[in-house]
């Protein structure tokens, strides 16, 4: 299902820059997206936790269907929302200051979510019994998924609201979509930005998809909280990441005055590579040093992330 989806959506994302490049409003190209898709981005978020109860054949065509548009939706949203950082500011210290307030919201979301949706889980899901398990696990997620998604439907109008689009393309120019992916194509700065992109966001999923799988099995730390009766290691683990993200974006505009953006984003990426293939020489079961590592790394990849966006 993950794989379907996903080739669907590689293959969608690109119509949907094409539509929204091409898209002309009173708002601009990109911003109505934000208005016109908020709501069924939120309907997607929850309807993908609301698990009826059905068969299980019923209960794998509703996951099909409900993970496919949510992706759709959130593409809808994503691709325009990623472009407005082109349009904002005719400037390129603003689009980088932009960006990397860009990437100190979006870590600082990861962070709420890693910190909060295990314990909002169990409080909405009528508590934990004896043996730490939560009484009402589906109803804990609808709730939990549902507070979500309404704050994100507002963030988002509240995005729409604020912003401006300030770099427009000059009336009566013709565009031609073939003659555009040629001109990418020979654009060598940018299809190096563009193999730099796939390649750190797939291991970036594959990191954080099997981070949990690691502490479980290979660490065989189970679920008990080791932090104000609330957060467990691999909680903490991944919220320590997603902090020290947003401090390192928030430091970006510091960083891009000392050093050029090309030179920066290299060797803030290469210190990020070294801490990441650190673990495999770390021992399993010393926590303190896994954090240590996971901090530096974090710290250096999220403006890195950032940097790839604001060239």
């Amino acid at each position: 299902m993950f794989l379907s989806v996903r080739l669907f959506d590689a293959a969608v994302d690109p119509l949907i820059g094409l539509m929204a490049d091409r898209t002309e409003t009173r708002w601009g190209k990109f911003r109505p997206y934000l208005l016109w898709f908020a709501l069924p981005y939120g309907v997607g978020g929850y309807l993908l936790f609301a698990s009826p109860d059905l068969r299980a054949s019923g209960k794998l065509l509703y996951a099909y269907l409900t993970y496919g548009f949510m992706m759709l939706a959130y593409s809808f949203i994503n691709v325009p929302y990623s472009s407005m950082l082109g349009v904002i500011s005719p400037s390129p210290r603003i689009r980088t200051l932009a960006s990397s307030y860009r990437f100190v919201g979006a870590f600082g979301g990861g962070l709420l979510v890693s910190l909060f949706v295990r314990p909002l889980e169990k409080w909405l899901g009528g508590g934990a019994d004896a043996a730490g398990n939560v009484v009402n696990e589906l109803k804990g997620f609808q709730l939990t998924m549902l507070i979500f998604a309404i704050i994100s439907v507002v963030m988002f109008l509240i995005c729409f609201a604020t912003t401006k689009e300030r770099v427009t393309v000059p009336p009566g120019q013709k565009s031609d979509v073939r003659g555009e992916v040629k001109e990418l194509l020979r654009n060598y700065p940018w299809v190096m930005l563009l193999l730099s992109a796939i390649f750190s966001l797939t291991f970036i999923g594959l990191r954080n998809g099997s981070a949990i799988y690691y502490f479980k099995y290979v660490a065989g730390y189970d679920n008990q909280p080791v932090l104000f009766g609330q957060f467990d290691r691999f909680t903490l683990f991944i919220s320590l990441g997603m902090a020290y993200q947003m401090l390192g974006s928030y430091c970006l505009s510091f960083f891009a005055k000392v050093a050029d953006k090309r030179v920066l984003s290299v060797a803030l990426t290469c210190v990020t590579a070294v801490c990441w293939a650190a673990f495999y020489f770390i021992p399993k079961h010393n926590f303190p040093l896994q954090l240590a590592v996971q901090a530096l790394g974090a710290f250096c990849m999220g403006p890195a992330s950032a940097l790839g966006w604001a060239m």
